[in-house]
């Protein structure tokens, strides 16, 4: 359970750096895409936590995660 645990952590750390380097260039639509988006998150891992199901929230945190990642189109930045 601890390796799910730092999972978990390093997972919701990446996803605060991510959102610390949001650019002032997004605009309105994009900003509340994610937030909506995130609010979804967050329901979820309520759910799952409360359902003490660990895996199905870590699996929930990192698809957000992605797609956050894929959103900010950071994963276009090495081409």
């Amino acid at each position: 359970m601890r390796n799910q645990d730092d999972q978990i952590e390093r997972t919701m750390n990446a996803i605060n750096l991510m959102y610390e380097n949001i650019g002032d260039e997004m605009s309105v639509e994009q900003l509340e895409t994610i937030r909506d988006r995130h609010e979804t998150l967050i329901n979820q891992s309520i759910f799952w936590l409360q359902s003490n199901n660990q895996s199905r929230y870590l699996y929930d945190l990192r698809d957000f995660a992605n797609w956050l990642f894929k959103y900010l189109q950071w994963d276009k930045n090495d081409e």
